[in-house]
C-alpha cells in the first residue's frame, strides 16, 4: 500500500515543480512587458521631438522634430527660419537623409518651388525674407515599415546658391 500511494506524491512533487516554474515564467513576461514600457516613457525607443539651433551672420534656424523614430511613426518636424538681414531669394535645403526611408505625406507652407539636387537633397524656394521675420515650415514624415538605419539630417538655409546658415542631426530609426 505504501507503493501505490508513493507515486501519487512524486507526481505531486513534480506538479507543483512545475507550477512554480510556469509562475516564475509568467512573471517574467510580466516583468518584461513593464520593462519595454518604462522603456517607452523615457524616450528609448523614439518620437519624442528634440530642438536644435543653429545660428549664422544673416539667419537662424530651428529644427524641432524627433532624433530617435521606429518603423511605420507618423511624425511632424518644424523648421523655424529666423532673418537676421534681408535674406532676397530664401531657399530651404534638405540633405537626403531627410527623405532616405520616410513618406513625406505633406509640407506647410507649400514651397514656391520645389528641385532637387545632384546629391539627392531637396530643395524648398521659400522667396524673400525680411530682416526680423521668421519663417516656418512644418513637415509631416511617415518612417517607411522596412527602414532602420543612423542617418545625418543636414537643413541649410541659402540664398542666391549661398549657405547662410546648416544644421546638422542625426536621425536613428530602431528596426
Amino acid at each position: 500500500m505504501g507503493d501505490a500511494i508513493r507515486p501519487v506524491a512524486d507526481s505531486r512533487a513534480a506538479f507543483e515543480r512545475h507550477d512554480r516554474v510556469g509562475l516564475l515564467v509568467r512573471r517574467a513576461g510580466v516583468a518584461i512587458l513593464a520593462g519595454v514600457v518604462i522603456a517607452a516613457l523615457f524616450n528609448v525607443f523614439g518620437q519624442r521631438a528634440n530642438t536644435a539651433v543653429a545660428n549664422g551672420a544673416a539667419a537662424s534656424v530651428e529644427v524641432h522634430a524627433p532624433t530617435v523614430v521606429r518603423p511605420g511613426l507618423l511624425y511632424q518636424a518644424k523648421i523655424s527660419i529666423t532673418a537676421r538681414s534681408a535674406i532676397p531669394a530664401a531657399q530651404l535645403v534638405f540633405s537626403h537623409g531627410w527623405f532616405d526611408g520616410m513618406t513625406l505625406n505633406t509640407a506647410e507652407p507649400g514651397p514656391a518651388t520645389e528641385t532637387s539636387a545632384r546629391n539627392g537633397s531637396v530643395i524648398f524656394s521659400i522667396g524673400p525674407l525680411t530682416a526680423g521675420q521668421t519663417f516656418v515650415q512644418y513637415l509631416e514624415f511617415q518612417v517607411n515599415p522596412t527602414s532602420s538605419s543612423r542617418r545625418g539630417q543636414v537643413v541649410t538655409v541659402r540664398s542666391h546658391g549661398v549657405g547662410l546658415v546648416s544644421l546638422s542631426r542625426t536621425m536613428t530609426v530602431f528596426p
